[in-house]
């Protein structure tokens, strides 16, 4: 019963860290877009991933993470959303696919 329940709870978790990323990442694509096509400053990557930890997800992709999206800031570019998606969780599945 207790594998069952365990089993269970991380599968939760894991549902949960897809929702909440999927939903930070398409706000944060979603601001970029609009700050690109206005001329604005882009968002900060770091802002991003604090908000991430906030949420309460301490991934150890979220460094691999955040130097895309510095790249992305970098050359001026929109960060595409399957490949962001792909560094913060490779172990799901896209929800946006």
């Amino acid at each position: 019963m207790r594998s069952t329940l365990r089993k269970l709870q991380r599968r939760l978790v894991l549902e949960r860290a897809q929702v909440e990323c999927s939903r930070l990442t398409g706000e944060l694509l979603h601001q970029w877009s609009c700050a690109s096509a206005n001329g604005q400053p882009l968002p900060d990557p770091l802002a991003f991933i604090q908000r991430l930890c906030r949420a309460g997800f301490y991934l150890p992709t979220l460094p691999t993470g955040a130097s895309y999206l510095y790249q992305c800031r970098h050359d001026g570019s929109i960060p595409d959303e399957q490949r962001l998606w792909g560094i913060l969780l490779p172990w799901a599945d896209n929800p946006g696919r």
